[in-house]
């Protein structure tokens, strides 16, 4: 959820396994992994803040902080279907080579 809104949803190993929103990817890069992290080293972070959502706002809340915003972004966001219980909030296709089972 990013600003009061669903912006990914599926099954936990699943989400873990994929993501596709980049709020998620950045969650997720945040999250310290035994093994991957390194002693002393900074975790991920998201840039930026949550902007004010405003009436009248329109397109994805996550705009100004993602590496992948377009001016498509600024419009009306398609919720794209990835699998039966697997969707997300996002102009960006699905990234279908992570979405292959391991």
């Amino acid at each position: 959820m990013y600003a009061g809104e669903v912006v990914e949803r599926a099954m936990t190993a699943e989400l873990f396994r994929a993501p596709q929103h980049p709020y998620t990817r950045g969650l997720l890069s945040c999250v310290p992994v035994p093994g991957r992290v390194q002693r002393d080293k900074p975790l991920g972070s998201i840039p930026g803040v949550v902007p004010a959502i405003e009436p009248g706002f329109a397109g994805c809340a996550f705009r100004s902080r993602c590496g992948h915003a377009t001016e498509a972004c600024t419009r009306e966001i398609p919720r794209r279907p990835v699998g039966e219980a697997h969707d997300y909030l996002c102009q960006l296709e699905p990234d279908w080579a992570e979405l292959q089972p391991a």
